[in-house]
């Protein structure tokens, strides 16, 4: 019996021994898994020129596996590219001290000493891009004929001029952006576009806008702040000048993997000219939420409210409501690239939108949708199709419409 029970206490002892072997080496397997996942974000942020994030993620890999050789010498570069030669030499110290280093890595590592680590400023990026399109409503004409004005005891129908509706027409835009990092938290741009019809000017647009932006990033998180400035013509008149502000705050989601998802605020002043009435302040809060598909792919959805307040006597006074969008980009075949986005805006005035010709509260429900595929040709150049519809609801019915537009781009890329 004595001896019984003792073979029965070693067998114990033999399955305890087993048991905490097999767990520290599942505990190791996901160890290893989690740093690759790691280094697999951090080596994705290098491919996106996105340094602070890259190093972010590096150090906290170094610090959840320190003996991650290549995460220390990925780090020992990335120092030395923001310009912090101490931590370079600190990180290439590691590597001699801790590591046998191969000769072709002893080389490397004496190459990195010699450099003097100057951050590298003034990167510059542009594109310029030509286009020729089709606008089947580019008035935003409406899509009724007639419509009834007043109140239910003195309705009058009024038939509506050509003037306003629905006017088709080509049109060509000539495009440009600049981008210029100043180091890598800062940044500044700029875009231009000009956009004329064949068949009238009075509706030519061009926008001009400017910014200045920052961002910041850890391993669990990062952020941007940006401010820009917005002026537009129309018809060759100065219509809208904009001054807006956005700070984002994004953090990584636990599933799917390398997703994203935080808070993103946006507030803007616009000024109308000649329509003063229309001057008014937009604040507006989102929830976005970033995935990830592989490198290729990815899709944001957003979800969020707007506020839009009348700085002057402009019909219907304030406005708000709910903001809804989504957007992806995908491969496909024969090395074209497909983008899709979608936005849905559902606004409430405070106020009869103008008594007594139209009492009604105006309600308008705006949805826009645009699909298209682009495709490099050579290096520094790509070929771009779109396509764009607009619908807009409203309980003011002169403002329902309906847009359908096609756009054919030649892209030309520069910078490094």
């Amino acid at each position: 019996m004595t001896k019984e029970r003792g073979n029965w206490v070693k067998a114990l002892v033999y399955f305890f021994i087993l048991l905490c072997s097999l767990i520290t080496q599942i505990a190791r397997a996901e160890s290893a898994n989690a740093s690759e996942k790691t280094y697999e974000q951090a080596l994705e942020s290098i491919e996106n020129n996105d340094i602070p994030q890259a190093i972010a993620h590096l150090e906290f890999l170094h610090q959840q596996d320190p003996r991650h050789a290549g995460a220390l010498l990925d780090l020992a570069y990335l120092y030395c590219h923001a310009g912090q030669r101490l931590k370079m030499i600190r990180m290439l110290s590691t590597l001699e001290s801790e590591f046998s280093p191969p000769p072709k890595i002893l080389h490397l590592i004496q190459q990195l000493r010699q450099r003097s680590c100057v951050v590298t400023r003034g990167n510059t990026k542009w594109a310029v891009a030509t286009s020729l399109g089709y606008d089947s409503n580019f008035n935003q004409g409406s899509r009724v004929n007639s419509l009834s004005i007043g109140s239910d005891l003195y309705l009058t129908n009024v038939i509506l001029t050509d003037d306003f509706l629905p006017k088709s027409s080509y049109f060509f835009r000539v495009s440009a952006q600049v981008y210029r990092e100043l180091d890598n938290e800062n940044y500044f741009y700029g875009r231009f576009s000009a956009q004329n019809y064949t068949s009238t000017s009075d509706f030519d647009l061009s926008t001009f806008s400017s910014g200045f932006g920052h961002t910041v990033s850890s391993e669990n998180w990062q952020g941007s702040a940006d401010i820009k400035v917005i002026l537009r013509t129309l018809g060759g008149s100065l219509y809208q000048e904009s001054f807006s502000s956005n700070i984002q705050l994004l953090a990584f989601a636990p599933y799917p993997d390398r997703s994203l998802f935080g808070l993103e605020m946006e507030a803007a002043y616009s000024r109308y000219p000649d329509r003063p009435a229309f001057n008014n302040v937009e604040m507006a809060f989102f929830v976005p939420y970033i995935l990830r598909f592989g490198k290729e792919a990815r899709a944001r959805v957003l979800a969020g409210w707007t506020f839009d307040k009348a700085l002057e006597n402009r019909p219907g006074g304030n406005r708000s409501g709910p903001i809804l969008a989504a957007e992806t980009v995908f491969p496909l075949a024969g090395g074209w690239t497909g983008y899709m986005a979608w936005q849905a805006r559902f606004l409430d005035t405070d106020l009869p939108y103008s008594p007594p010709l139209f009492p009604a509260v105006r309600n308008q429900r705006q949805q826009f949708f645009s699909v298209s595929a682009e495709r490099k040709v050579g290096d520094s150049q790509s070929i771009r199709v779109e396509y764009q519809y607009t619908n807009n609801n409203d309980t003011i019915p002169i403002y329902g419409f309906n847009n359908n537009s096609v756009i054919f781009s030649w892209i030309i890329e520069g910078g490094k």
